[in-house]
């Protein structure tokens, strides 16, 4: 199949079409800007539901929080160990390990 040689220049053709079109575009959009402004002073709307900020703060502000580590102390008794012998005389034993008293700390919030 032969190609007749025209499919170059249609291509450069719709080219220049589209470069055309897209020139046109870009001058109208330059020069056609539009301002949607009434007045040169902005207006605002009223805020109905306006926050006291300054209260709001000063309320805050007298609020202290602190935490407190309360210490407390408690003794713990030793634990004495009783093992059986017989070969003891009734109500006699023999300590293997002396017993000491020592004070456990309980932390708290």
């Amino acid at each position: 199949m032969q190609g007749n040689g025209n499919s170059g220049e249609v291509i450069e053709i719709k080219l220049s079409h589209i470069l055309l079109a897209l020139l046109v575009i870009f001058v109208l959009v330059l020069f056609t800007r539009k301002v949607f402004a009434k007045s040169a002073e902005p207006k605002f709307e009223e805020n109905l539901n306006a926050i006291d900020l300054q209260r709001i703060i000063a309320e805050n502000a007298a609020v202290t929080k602190h935490k407190e580590q309360l210490v407390q102390e408690a003794d713990v008794a030793f634990v004495t160990e009783r093992i059986d012998n017989s070969s003891l005389p009734k109500g006699e034993e023999i300590i293997t390990q002396a017993g000491v008293n020592r004070k456990r700390k309980n932390n708290s919030c």
